[in-house]
């Protein structure tokens, strides 16, 4: 059984770099491809955060976390009253100008938000988008694979790319951001359900992860996927929705969490 403090495990994450490793066939740098950039659409920069797509029957779906489309704090529950009303997606950074960005009016969908906690619904937003986007996208549908024949405690790495920090404040500037790598191990066992005394929960619906002891911490990791890497190969992960800078966790939603919300 493992402890965890509820009140800290909710704050900014953390960033760093290390060279591309081999995996099998798939090399982590290229796991990059599949974090794309969020970032505010209020006219001035307020934030930026990490999204991902998944396809299911012909359908195109962005996972995000909760609180980059609510506004809301996971903890308290209690809006953000500065939070903007729109969004914007760097889906194609090769593309020129405006395009190649998806905007979100994400206005009802602040208002139409429940307060609740990440231990009792996954901290993830399920946004549709057009299925023909004029310029391709790259989905985790790869990683996607059954754990069937994998023993899930055998977990060797976590890997997430996010995009912590921009390249500058206007469109041309923020679609040369690329984004950064950060790993680490899972806490205890994958089976090994975290217990928040304050509240007296077992949470089923997150495993918590520790960073690598160098890497230093920051923000805009949220909605990033997560890549588990066993006995070298990669499998989809969850994806990341907070961390804790005092007790040096991350806290990412299951990965059969994050597919049951895609219907």
């Amino acid at each position: 059984m493992l402890k965890a403090s509820f009140l800290y495990i909710f704050t900014v994450l953390y960033c760093f770099f290390i060279p591309k490793m081999i995996y099998g066939q798939v090399l982590s740098g290229d796991l990059g491809k599949y974090s794309y950039l969020i970032y505010s659409n209020n006219g001035q920069f307020r934030y930026s955060a990490t999204g991902f797509f998944i396809r299911k029957n012909d359908r195109l779906f962005l996972i995000g976390a909760g609180h980059t489309f609510n506004g809301k704090n996971t903890i308290t529950g209690e809006d953000d009253k500065d939070y903007p009303d729109s969004i914007s997606i760097i889906a194609c950074r090769e593309c020129g100008a405006d395009s190649g960005v998806i905007h979100i009016d994400i206005s009802k969908i602040k208002k139409l938000a429940q307060s609740t906690t990440f231990t009792k619904e996954p901290e993830v937003y399920v946004y549709e988008v057009d299925s023909k986007l004029p310029f391709s996208i790259k989905s985790v549908d790869l990683f996607v694979k059954t754990f069937d024949d994998v023993d899930k405690n055998s977990i060797d790495t976590v890997i997430m790319y996010g995009y912590p920090n921009l390249a500058g404040t206007t469109i041309r500037e923020i679609k040369q951001t690329v984004p950064t790598i950060s790993f680490g191990n899972l806490l205890e066992k994958y089976s090994t359900l975290n217990y928040y005394a304050e509240i007296n929960t077992f949470d089923k619906i997150n495993y918590l992860m520790k960073p690598n002891e160098k890497s230093p911490m920051g923000g805009g990791f949220s909605g990033s996927p997560c890549f588990f890497k066993i006995r070298n190969e990669f499998y989809f992960g969850g994806i990341c929705i907070g961390g804790s800078i005092n007790k040096r966790l991350v806290i990412n939603v299951r990965p059969e969490e994050v597919l049951k919300l895609i219907q």
